[in-house]
């Protein structure tokens, strides 16, 4: 199984296969969560989120306006919709269909609001960090509130796969959320690294679109080892036994 950060950015691209829409695992959860946003004003929720009054003012409408159940007039396919550089990397415009299928089923996508999400999930848009500090009930953030549910869920799918590898790919703020020491799998989390002055750095905004490309990789030639993951080169990069460990595998480029 492979782990990834949503995107801030949500948008729209044509895909290349026919989907059948599945539905998020926690729409409960999430309206839970929606509830407890509601009751900001757009001025309070924009401070919540951090963002600027026009982003804050879209936000607001958002949760106003969203509602259960999803549909295709009312939702969007949530691989269709994150843009960013991970997801510009991942490029799922042109994957088939023999792709997405992999993807369904091995391919998750933590979530503020919605705790995880797979590549078919019909979802609403939304902006939800992880680590917006937003009480809900009982739990003080948002990481309280999801790391149970979401280590639950992977251990569950992973014993139905057959799978105990899984790659983490995700932002260290989403990664966070789980329960990692409980997680029953091999846990691999590749790193990205680019000679600068003849040293190999990470650079944030590379490192961001190399795990998209990664993804890519591995849903792309449907590898379930962690030594066919060594195999990777996109873009340039090439793994480097001499800089990675038993539980992160470095790969390097140069400019």
């Amino acid at each position: 199984m492979i782990i990834l950060s949503p995107s801030k950015t949500i948008g729209s691209v044509k895909l290349q296969s026919e989907i059948t829409p599945s539905q998020p695992v926690f729409l409960n959860q999430s309206f839970e969560i929606v509830k407890e946003l509601r009751k900001f004003n757009e001025k309070e929720l924009t401070n919540l989120l951090d963002v600027n009054p026009k982003l804050g003012r879209l936000n607001y409408e958002r949760y106003v306006n969203w509602q259960i159940p999803f549909t295709t007039k009312n939702s969007g396919f949530t691989l269709a919709s994150f843009r960013g550089d991970v997801y510009e990397g991942l490029n799922a415009e042109i994957l088939n269909r023999a792709d997405f299928e992999f993807a369904q089923k091995q391919l998750r996508i933590l979530s503020g609001l919605y705790g995880i999400l797979r590549p078919f999930d019909l979802f609403q848009p939304y902006r939800l960090e992880m680590g917006t500090k937003l009480g809900i009930g009982k739990y003080k953030n948002l990481f309280d509130f999801w790391s149970g549910a979401i280590t639950q869920q992977i251990n569950k799918e992973l014993k139905q796969n057959g799978s105990d590898l899984l790659i983490n790919l995700a932002s260290k703020e989403y990664y966070s959320a789980l329960e990692f020491k409980n997680i029953r799998a091999k846990i691999i989390t590749p790193e990205f690294r680019q000679f600068n002055n003849g040293n190999p750095k990470v650079i944030p905004i590379l490192a961001k679109r190399a795990r998209g490309l990664m993804t890519r990789f591995i849903i792309t030639n449907q590898i379930t080892s962690a030594e066919n993951i060594q195999h990777f080169d996109y873009e340039g990069y090439c793994y480097s036994p001499e800089l990675s460990s038993e539980s992160t595998q470095v790969f390097v480029r140069h400019t």
